[in-house]
């Protein structure tokens, strides 16, 4: 007959197991263009986000201490149980080929962690390293585009009807994990020092980002007040991009969109004056000499 005892233990660690794994998966499971928004939230508010696309320093905190907590209640209530459990495994050939498959699987799960890290670190890296050394900027001096697309309240986002103040114009997309959100934490963080400019950050991809989903967005990347994302039927935001001379390039297959970070300063008449690298005090610069 089974000891209830050994069956609790087996069963609690089994537990803790697969919780880790659920919790390492989620927190460096590549995600797919095709994710849900609350994946991408709850990865974020769980482990925090880096411009790698992988947990922050409190994120790797809770991905080892949690673990480490949950199996030394396991071991202080059962440990006796498991390691006559173990011994027993350990005394046949049928339990030491388990045990032997038990620390294989340990061992690969390590590995493609591992990979995983180094595979997103070095992206980190590729992607500073192609950025300029010094935030760059044109004068453009031209009259703005058309820009009238979508808010998250379903009500309109034009350009024209921020006359008279100054408009940080930018381009991003929610999926992307590297380069947009540095783009809106820096202009964000210009607008806060200008204090009287407005914000709309065009989406790169409303396949995804419709406007219904923008709400979540704007929240995700703490915009609030005067930054509004845009978005609204595909030909349309497509039709914007072009006006702007966004180049971008989208993979059909999985949705990823390869494109160059910039922000357009537009000035209280409607005119584009800079176009300029996405880097909070060069903005703030820019904004100023308008």
């Amino acid at each position: 007959m089974t000891d209830p005892r050994r069956a609790w233990a087996r069963l609690a660690l089994a537990g803790v197991v697969a919780v880790t794994a659920a919790w390492w998966a989620l927190a460096l499971w590549p995600l797919p263009a095709t994710a849900p928004a609350w994946l991408s939230r709850t990865r974020a508010v769980c482990f925090g986000t880096t411009p790698s696309g992988l947990p922050d320093v409190q994120g790797w905190m809770l991905l080892f201490l949690q673990p480490a907590l949950m199996l030394g209640q396991v071991v202080a209530i059962w440990g006796r149980d498991l390691a006559a459990e173990g011994r027993e495994l350990a005394g046949s050939r049928a339990g030491r080929l388990t045990l032997a498959g038990l620390a294989i699987a340990l061992l690969a799960s390590a590995g493609a962690a591992g990979a995983r890290v180094r595979t997103a670190t070095g992206a980190a890296t590729r992607l500073a390293e192609a950025a300029p050394a010094e935030p760059g900027w044109t004068r453009v001096e031209e009259t703005a585009p058309p820009l009238e697309l979508i808010g998250a309240d379903g009500s309109p986002v034009r350009l024209a009807d921020l006359h008279g103040r100054p408009v940080l114009v930018a381009f991003a997309f929610a999926h992307c994990q590297t380069a947009c959100p540095r783009l809106v934490h820096e202009v964000l963080n210009a607008q806060r020092v200008l204090g009287d400019t407005a914000v709309i950050v065009v989406t790169l991809d409303p396949w995804r980002d419709t406007p219904s989903r923008l709400d979540s967005i704007e929240a995700h990347w703490g915009m609030t007040g005067n930054a509004r994302m845009a978005s609204g039927p595909i030909p349309q935001v497509e039709a914007v991009l072009d006006a702007w001379g966004i180049e971008r390039s989208r993979n059909v297959r999985n949705g990823d969109l390869a494109h160059v970070p910039r922000v357009f300063v537009v000035d209280r008449d409607g005119n584009v004056a800079f176009e300029a690298d996405a880097d909070a005090r060069l903005l703030t610069e820019l904004a100023r000499r308008l």
